[in-house]
């Protein structure tokens, strides 16, 4: 119904209620001027037909004006209830049932912290939905308070959401809560295998991390570390297994000059425990260590048969690599008679064991294998019970094969 192209337009003390929009939303903004709202109502505002924001609907760019939804600590909020969109599955439209912005750069385009939301409803983003070029820029940690008032919780995460417009063809939907909320002891989880949207799912996008918002690979966890807190003063990147975790691809670490720490998840009150985390260990996953110091801690591998019966599932590749297993246990997968592959090939760096209790093994190889050109291992407080080494050629060593200036024994 308002279309506003150029020029600063401010509603104030404005009352809007019981309007149905056939098509477009009631305030439409595209170019410079700000839009500013104070002391104001919307209320049942409901768009028919398929789209995004039945009260505003606004495209900022870096040279458009701002949408302000401000005033000060005495100023009465503006009030958003009963605005909906069409709630039909939709690959880009009906989000933002109250507003919806297009951002294509800068954050300080749009301010909505004296807005308040009430019955509002849409496909995705019952009051709220942004979508923006690079969301973390758009919605950054720590500033939910400009997104509206108290609507941004953990428990109500389809109320304020957004997307990456990376593709128009589809816009995958986040919840708002976990970009500008700090991720718990800095640990990145990952969950899978994947469901098509689903809270509790892996998937690899800007927001990922959270217990509850988990990534699906450990490796886009942790660029995700990386990316959202460049310095961190511990000097370690953490990934969180969610227990039930299928190692099923190559997972290569390049850990330096960090700390990589791959280990059990949080609790539901995101505090650390030693409960361990299964990790169900397929015939193709590995982990391969490139440089760096990397730990893998409270982890249950639970290994599957098959696969190449030289390949570790941890190994390294260069002198620069150095593992630790603390607190560790590894098992056969239930039903399994038999594994083929190792748990450890050291062929270069250093390996420090504390604490890993393997038992009831049958294997065609040695649970740990240590080459001539590997460095320092050194094992502690550790138990291997029952372990049989089936293979018959060459056979030495069931629990450590370690090859020493061409010798091999175990």
């Amino acid at each position: 119904m308002i279309y506003i192209s150029s020029g600063q337009v401010t509603f104030d003390g404005f009352t809007a209620s019981t309007i149905t929009l056939e098509d477009g939303s009631f305030i439409s903004k595209k170019g410079p001027g700000d839009l500013i709202i104070t002391n104001s109502k919307f209320t049942n505002i409901v768009r028919n037909k398929n789209g995004n924001g039945a009260a505003i609907n606004a495209e900022l760019t870096s040279s458009s004006g701002n949408v302000l939804i401000t005033g000060t600590t005495q100023t009465p909020p503006t009030s958003f209830s009963g605005c909906t969109v069409p709630l039909t599955e939709n690959s880009t439209l009906n989000r933002g049932g109250a507003i919806f912005l297009d951002i294509s750069s800068g954050t300080s385009k749009y301010d909505l912290s004296k807005a308040t939301y009430t019955n509002c409803n849409a496909y995705r983003g019952k009051n709220l939905y942004i979508v923006a070029n690079d969301l973390r820029v758009a919605v950054p940690e720590g500033t939910d308070a400009k997104l509206g008032s108290g609507y941004n919780t953990e428990l109500n995460p389809d109320n304020l959401m957004g997307s990456v417009k990376v593709q128009e063809t589809t816009l995958f939907p986040i919840p708002l809560y976990y970009l500008n909320t700090h991720i718990a002891l800095n640990t990145f989880h990952v969950k899978n295998p994947t469901t098509a949207y689903s809270y509790g799912s892996g998937h690899d996008n800007v927001g990922c991390g959270h217990q509850n918002w988990p990534c699906l690979n450990i490796d886009y966890a942790l660029q995700q570390s990386l990316s959202r807190y460049p310095t961190i003063d511990s000097n370690e990147r953490i990934v969180g297994i969610i227990s039930g975790y299928q190692l099923n691809k190559d997972n290569f670490i390049n850990s330096a000059p960090h700390n990589t720490i791959i280990r059990n998840n949080l609790n539901a009150q995101n505090l650390a425990t030693t409960i361990l985390s299964n990790i169900e260990v397929t015939s193709v996953g590995q982990f391969v260590v490139l440089s760096g110091n990397v730990e893998f801690n409270l982890l249950n591998f639970q290994v599957q048969s098959g696969g190449a019966v030289n390949d570790g599932i941890i190994k390294d590749n260069s002198p620069q690599s150095a593992i630790t297993i603390t607190n560790c246990q590894m098992h056969m997968a239930n039903t399994v008679q038999q594994i083929e592959r190792r748990l450890l090939h050291i062929q270069y760096g250093t390996l420090t064991i504390d604490n890993l209790n393997v038992n009831s093994i049958s294997t065609q190889r040695s649970i740990i294998q240590i080459t001539d050109t590997a460095q320092l291992v050194k094992i502690i407080n550790s138990k291997f019970e029952n372990i049989t080494r089936s293979q018959t050629e060459q056979t030495t060593g069931g629990v450590i094969e370690c090859n020493i200036v061409g010798i091999s024994g175990g």
